[in-house]
Parts: structure tokens; sequence; C-alpha cells
């Protein structure tokens, strides 16, 4: 029977330890004002640990912030590829990225307010890469149902922000609300006025 490589799952345990510590650090401090002995108590580490996996603060935060745009942007192709027609996807998409939201506060604040951080810059080649991927992986499904005709055919830099952009703007107002509007209960007309925008059937 084979064993398991109880190092490598112990490795991973600590990596996340650290980084949803730095990440909880991060959004009630600020980074700056964040000190390395502040993420090891929150994450219950050395600081050894912490310098070995991820060298140093800077390179933790850029680190919380691709975990945080990866771990959304696997639910959100995800959300695409399970819907069985071009209406189901557009209204799983939107119906995931407010979720998402609500399930992940820190990380949605984070994204919103830490994208354009100097702390950034070493990490943009990855950012760039998973951003790449991300965005082949949608255009897949929106050029295929473009071409049976359930979407319609329009530039392909403006898919995005026809579908993403009021729910992005929406959003942006929760983060940054002291008193949270009922995000759930946005969802479906969010997705409707998404639909309506991008669906061909609307148009004849």
């Amino acid at each position: 029977m084979k064993k398991l490589n109880t190092t490598h799952s112990n490795t991973d345990n600590r990596k996340k330890a650290i980084i949803h510590g730095a990440l909880e650090c991060f959004i009630s401090t600020g980074i700056s004002e964040t000190s390395i002995s502040d993420i090891c108590k929150k994450s219950n580490s050395s600081t050894g640990s912490l310098y070995h996996h991820f060298g140093s603060k800077e390179k933790l935060a850029a680190k919380v912030y691709l975990e945080g745009i990866q771990d959304y942007q696997k639910g959100f192709v995800h959300a695409l590829e399970a819907s069985t027609d071009a209406k189901s996807g557009i209204f799983g998409v939107i119906a995931y990225h407010l979720k998402w939201v609500v399930d992940h506060p820190a990380w949605a604040i984070f994204l919103f307010r830490e994208r354009h951080s100097g702390f950034m810059g070493q990490s943009e080649h990855e950012l760039h890469q998973l951003n790449g991927e991300f965005v082949n992986k949608i255009s897949v499904w929106f050029f295929g149902h473009v071409a049976s005709g359930t979407l319609r055919k329009l530039k392909p830099d403006v898919y995005q922000p026809i579908l993403l952009g009021p729910v992005q703007e929406y959003v942006r107002h929760y983060v940054s609300c002291a008193h949270k509007p009922d995000i759930k209960n946005v969802a479906e007309e969010l997705a409707l006025a998404a639909w309506l925008s991008l669906g061909s059937e609307q148009k004849e």
C-alpha cells in the first residue's frame, strides 16, 4: 500500500495557514502596519517557517493576492463549464461571483484594495499567466455559444466588461460600505441585465 506523502501535506497545510493568517492581519491592520510576528502569532507559525516558505512580507502579500485570484477563477470556470446552456452559464457565474464575495469577504476586500500595490511587482508574471489561462478558458465557452448562435457576436474584449462590469461595481460598493446591502438578492437582476446584453435571442 502506497504511503501518503505526509511531509508534503504538512508543508501545504503550513503554507495555507500562513497565507490565511496573513490575510486576516492585512485586512484588520493593513500591510505596512502588520509585523511578521503578528502573522506568526495569527497562523501559529514560526518566523523561520514564514521566511522559508515566502521570503518576505511583501512576497507573502503577493501570494495572498494570487491565492485569492486563483480560488475565484477556479470556481468561476467551474460554474461556466457546469452550465447546460448559455443563459444558465450567465446566471450561474453572476450568482457565483456574488456568493464568492459573501463567502470570502476578507479576500474580496484585499483583491479590490491591493491590485496596484507595489508588492505585486515581482509577481506580475505569475498574475499575467493566471489571468491569461482564465481568459482562454472562458473564451472557449463564450465563443462556443457565439458559434451556436445563443450569444451575440461581439468584439472579444467586450464580453467580460459587459458580463462583470455591473456586478463588480456592485461588489466594490458592498466591500467598502459599513452597512452591507443584501447582496444575495441582487444576483437575479444583475444576471438578467448581463443576459439581455449578451444573449442573441433578445436581439431578433
